[in-house]
């Protein structure tokens, strides 16, 4: 019996259905790390947007000075115009794209 036939028969018709069983998904070696490594970027993005300011003031100089002046730089890049953000989106969507295309490799 096909499934969406034996649902309609249990749903419309209370009918007692025989579903056929699930494969259960195993997990791939790779997908742990993964999986670990997106939580930790997630929790340090978030924490930057939440903490941003006294976690760059608690940097040594040595790295909050590069950072500083590289942030400077990028900041000149745009300059808020509408052609700027047309830029960056496109940039963007540049690096997403090229990211899933890593993957797909």
């Amino acid at each position: 019996m096909l499934a969406d036939t034996a649902y309609a028969k249990w749903v419309l018709g209370g009918a007692h259905v025989k579903w056929s069983s699930v494969e259960i998904s195993h997990v791939e070696p790779l997908e742990l790390p993964y999986a670990v490594l997106s939580i930790v970027a997630a929790v340090g993005v978030a924490a930057l947007g939440l903490f941003g300011r006294p976690l760059r003031d608690s940097l040594p100089r040595r790295v909050r000075e590069p950072t500083r002046t590289a942030l400077r730089k990028l900041r000149h890049l745009h300059s808020g115009e509408i052609g700027d953000y047309i830029a960056w989106w496109t940039a963007r969507a540049s690096v997403l794209a090229a990211v899933c295309l890593l993957a797909l490799i």
